[in-house]
């Protein structure tokens, strides 16, 4: 699937490929453990170490503003963004007015003109 991928690939798209159902991490180790004719918590014992710093049991794969759209692959999806992305000259604009806020050292400015622009979802930082 991902040198299908990479024959579709256009420059700065995202993909995502559909792996199929989520399995239990405890089922796969049972597996692995099974497949090398051993019994698991029997040979090998399995230890439960819960979630680290940093580790998620479940994990959003797309955006709230982002969807799915189909490629000629049934299991190959392209990620696209429902707003459209602000044009150049509104970035031109946006970030001379944030060196200038930051040059004359007005950090409540810079500040507030950084969160106007942007929203925090999840671990992604995506620009209104």
């Amino acid at each position: 699937m991902v040198i299908l991928t990479a024959s579709l690939a256009e420059s700065g798209n995202i993909y995502l490929l559909d792996m199929g159902q989520p399995i239990r991490i405890v089922d796969l180790a049972s597996k692995m453990i099974q497949a090398q004719g051993l019994k698991a918590e029997v040979d090998i014992a399995i230890v439960y170490t819960g979630l680290r710093p940093g580790e998620r049991l479940h994990e959003l794969l797309i955006a709230p503003d982002e969807e799915l759209v189909a490629t000629s692959y049934d299991k190959i999806f392209c990620i696209t963004c429902k707003d459209p992305a602000p044009s150049r000259p509104m970035i031109a604009q946006w970030t001379q007015t944030l060196e200038m806020n930051l040059l004359n050292e007005s950090d409540e400015q810079a500040c507030y003109q950084l969160f106007s622009y942007m929203y925090c979802c999840n671990d992604v930082v995506v620009f209104k």
